[in-house]
């Protein structure tokens, strides 16, 4: 009967076939930064903040020149709010066509207040800004499996 003690291993023997077998096993999985709840609950602010300047933005779009300026410091006071969000890397790309989205949307608008013609020019702006946002957001969207 052929008996082996491992002290008689050849030391090089024994570490290739220790290799081999973490080689089998593979890369270790790494966990998705962007699936944690904290990024969750951070794309829900960033969602809340889009919702909450949207609906402020409607507001000042039916209000007269000379009753925007409280409307301006509710649109300013969400965007320093949303400007001071933490967010992974991953939302990075959202945050910032969010906070775009909300600039060009102040400016347009306080230029509107002050009569200026090129409002519009910004307006536009916020417009891309906000459907670049939305492109951002829908990246991040479980994709279903098959």
């Amino acid at each position: 009967m052929w008996h082996t003690n491992i002290r008689h291993i050849p030391l090089w023997l024994y570490s290739a076939f220790l290799l081999l077998i973490l080689a089998a096993c593979g890369p270790a999985a790494t966990p998705d930064p962007c699936a944690s709840p904290a990024v969750d609950q951070a794309l829900t602010k960033l969602l809340n903040a889009d919702r909450e300047f949207s609906d402020t933005v409607t507001t000042a779009s039916s209000t007269a020149r000379i009753g925007l300026a409280p409307v301006l410091l509710s649109l300013q006071k969400t965007l320093r709010e949303t400007e001071n969000l933490d967010t992974a890397a991953c939302l990075g790309p959202a945050k910032t066509q969010l906070v775009l989205y909300m600039t060009n949307a102040i400016e347009g608008f306080s230029k509107f207040a002050r009569q200026a013609n090129d409002y519009e020019f910004y307006m536009k702006e916020a417009g891309s800004a906000r459907a670049e946002f939305v492109k951002e957001i829908e990246k991040l969207a479980p994709k279903p499996t098959p």
